[in-house]
């Protein structure tokens, strides 16, 4: 099993996410796992959500195997449009929910 495999079913990631990059740091005991978001990203209603950009995030996960484990990713900002959710800008929105529970 690859090491982006690994920490998807670890992580509990499903779409948008994925794995983009694991990289460890075995001197200073550290894990890196990029995540990246699918370009496309549809609401919990099925309708497409216009992305207005990206933010660089990072949290700290539990341990694995003692080494230091640390999530980046690049989270979309996304502006709902539509009847169900009304006009407005979504900072971070689901996105960021998505990868906050996965952890």
């Amino acid at each position: 099993m690859k090491d982006t495999e690994f920490f998807t079913q670890a992580l509990g990631l499903k779409e948008p996410w994925r794995v983009k990059a694991v990289r460890m740091d075995v001197a200073a005991r550290r894990v890196e796992v990029e995540l990246e978001c699918a370009k496309t990203v549809w609401s919990e209603g099925g309708e497409r959500l216009h992305v207005q950009g990206y933010e660089e995030r990072k949290w700290r996960h539990l341990d694995t195997m003692q080494f230091e484990t640390v999530l980046l990713a690049r989270v979309p900002r996304v502006k709902y449009l539509g009847r169900a959710h009304g006009d407005g800008e979504g900072a971070v929105g689901r996105a960021a929910r998505a990868v906050y529970f996965a952890i």
